[in-house]
């Protein structure tokens, strides 16, 4: 499925423990977006334990690197890309 310019994007972090169970981290979680313009920084919403979600707004084309942390648990990242709006 094609991503455009344009879109909201839901992204989604989820954080285990060291037995593999979701886990809450003790501090905030944030989600750290780099764009082909912009870097945006900013809270994610918790859904259930151990699972954040952070819906961006896509306002250009290209590559998107995202990575969602918390101070005391491990990272998760992911990469998406933007096309131009097809319907425009």
């Amino acid at each position: 499925m094609a991503i455009d310019a344009g879109e909201t994007v839901v992204l989604t972090a989820t954080f285990t423990d060291e037995n593999g169970d979701k886990a809450d981290p003790s501090t905030p979680v944030t989600v750290t977006i780099e764009g082909p313009d912009s870097t945006t920084t900013d809270p994610m919403s918790k859904v259930e334990t151990g699972v954040f979600e952070y819906e961006y707004d896509i306002q250009s084309a290209g590559v998107h690197e995202w990575k969602a942390q918390s101070q005391d648990i491990a990272i998760e990242q992911g990469t998406f890309y933007a096309q131009q709006d097809q319907t425009a």
